[in-house]
């Protein structure tokens, strides 16, 4: 067996530095939060601890519901659950993270239309904007949310003065 030579071995301890540095600089960013951003993460944790609250409180519905409706639920389920890992996982990648929001928001989007009446949706819909960077449309979702449902507007009273300072009204 061939020893390294010094340019072998020297080519091997750049790519062993260039390899940790790539490392830990993932490590980093991964726990790097803005604290800006990290105030967002709470209060994204406190609106969906609301939110629970606010389904917990919501009476269930009729033991003689149809296949269809608890197909619904389901969807509404693992909507709920999509939206709420791609608010949580900052590092996400853009392209997933998009792919993920408008399926989220499709389904969100359908239930709105079947249950008009219904802040949950609303609010998650608008939480899907809002991520997504549509802002006048978060406002708009999260401006219903509060309407059928007074007692969110502790919850979305800061973002939505954000949201509005960023768009200048």
């Amino acid at each position: 067996m061939k020893r390294p030579d010094k340019t072998e071995l020297i080519l091997l301890a750049c790519l062993g530095a260039a390899l940790l540095s790539a490392i830990i600089g993932s490590v980093w960013l991964a726990f790097d939060y803005s604290r800006k951003e990290r105030r967002s993460l709470l209060e994204a944790g406190r609106i969906r601890s609301e939110m629970r609250l606010h389904e917990a409180r919501t009476p269930p519905s009729a033991e003689g519901s149809s296949s269809g409706e608890s197909l619904i639920e389901q969807e509404l389920a693992t909507a709920v659950q999509t939206l709420a890992t791609v608010d949580a996982d900052q590092a996400m990648a853009p392209d997933e993270r998009s792919r993920r929001l408008n399926a989220a928001f499709v389904t969100f989007d359908a239930y709105v239309k079947a249950k008009p009446n219904d802040a949950p949706s609303y609010f998650r819909r608008g939480r899907c904007h809002d991520l997504l960077g549509r802002i006048p449309e978060a406002l708009a979702d999260y401006q219903k949310a509060i309407d059928l449902e007074p007692k969110l507007t502790a919850d979305l009273s800061p973002r939505i003065r954000e949201l509005r300072q960023v768009v200048g009204k």
